[in-house]
Formats: C-alpha cells, sequence, structure tokens
C-alpha cells in the first residue's frame, strides 16, 4: 500500500515559481531563460515541450544560420529512456536544422505528440528568430544617398 500519489503541474507550479532556476526579473517584469520556453513569459501555460534557439555559424562563403529546436522527452513511469548510441540527452533531444525556413516550418509542424497551439507558439518564435538573424542587405545606404 506504499503507492505513490501523483501531484498536478498546477501545484507543482505554484510551489517553485518563485524560485524557479530560470526566472528573471527586469523593469518589475517576471521573464524566463528556460530554452524550452517559446515566449520568454514566467508563467504556467509557457512552460513548454518544444523551443528553438538561432546562432549563426561560419562557413567557407560567409555566415549562415542554424536553428536549433529543442523537444523535451516524454517519460512513463518516470523512466525516460533513449538509444545507446544517440545524439540526444536524456530529458531533450536537440535538432539543428540549417536548410530553409519552409523546412523547418514544416519540421515544426510534424512534431508528434505536441499541441496545436505549441506548434503555433513555436511557428512565431521561428519566424521571430528568422527576422532577427537576417542579413543586413548591402547596398541600402549607398541607395538612399542616390534617392537625395
Amino acid at each position: 500500500m506504499g503507492g505513490r500519489m501523483k501531484i498536478p503541474r498546477e501545484v507543482v507550479w505554484q510551489l517553485t515559481k518563485k524560485w524557479n532556476s530560470s526566472l528573471v526579473k527586469s523593469n518589475g517584469q517576471t521573464w524566463s531563460s528556460d530554452p524550452l520556453n517559446l515566449t520568454g513569459l514566467h508563467n504556467a501555460s509557457s512552460t513548454g515541450v518544444v523551443g528553438l534557439s538561432a546562432r549563426k555559424e561560419k562557413g567557407k562563403k560567409g555566415s549562415k544560420r542554424v536553428i536549433t529546436l529543442l523537444q523535451a522527452h516524454k517519460s512513463h513511469n518516470k523512466i525516460t529512456k533513449r538509444k545507446k548510441n544517440s545524439q540526444s540527452g536524456v530529458y531533450t533531444s536537440k535538432i539543428e536544422l540549417r536548410r530553409g525556413l519552409r523546412r523547418i516550418g514544416k519540421a515544426v509542424q510534424g512534431l508528434n505528440g505536441v499541441s496545436n497551439r505549441t506548434k503555433q507558439l513555436a511557428l512565431k518564435r521561428l519566424q521571430r528568430l528568422h527576422k532577427a538573424s537576417r542579413p543586413h542587405v548591402k547596398g541600402a545606404v549607398a541607395k538612399k544617398e542616390e534617392k537625395k
């Protein structure tokens, strides 16, 4: 009769929200630095199972954008399993996407075990990362000067 009682996520969130390791306070606002958080807000609904981040990688012809997709693993009976030579971690899978924005969008839409709301948030995050990491257009300043 030593069974364990399952504690709801909401109760765990209420107990740990003030002492969360990813909590960041700035200008009276509370933010989250959790890599699996798509919105950056520190609240229960934003704690996620999917995360996106971008970085630039230098190559022979210049720099390329690399989008990293993190997906949390689901555990069954508090047991997480992974294959022997897997590149993913115990708690998250890390996939680096380099091809193109449409292909990355299709990969996000094809995620298994993720709600439609989370997929929509991930696509919005992907759009913001794309805009932020676009290369600056060369010659834009010169064209403005020619018009004057």
